[in-house]
């Protein structure tokens, strides 16, 4: 099982990809991948056992999309919180270090 010190070295690895990231300085993107990563410890910590199947795994990422979207909507259509947004994006975000570490690590099988 993957610790949270083993995502923070996924997390550096995927600092230097900046071509994604153009019109951020590095300070901007490294608030942003500081933030993705302390809801994973987070996330971690308070749920430390993880699926094993891609599609369960996925299935808890794609729920925590699912509560973006949800937020982005209550932004654009209900004068909903953008603070709420930000809080489900960084969630989605986590679980997706965590699904990409896990597949690398082998804690996540994709063959069966």
């Amino acid at each position: 099982m993957k610790t949270p010190l083993d995502y923070k070295k996924s997390i550096e690895k995927w600092k230097n990809m900046n071509q994604y990231t153009q019109g951020l300085t590095f300070a901007e993107r490294d608030v942003v991948y500081r933030r993705i990563e302390r809801v994973l410890y987070d996330a971690c910590k308070k749920h430390p056992s993880f699926p094993s199947d891609p599609v369960q795994a996925t299935a808890i990422m794609a729920e925590e999309a699912g509560e973006a979207v949800q937020a982005a909507n209550d932004v654009v259509w209900h004068n909903g919180d953008i603070i709420k947004l930000r809080k489900e994006l960084l969630h989605t975000g986590a679980m997706c270090v965590r699904i990409l570490c896990g597949l690398d690590s082998g804690d996540i099988n994709a063959h069966r």
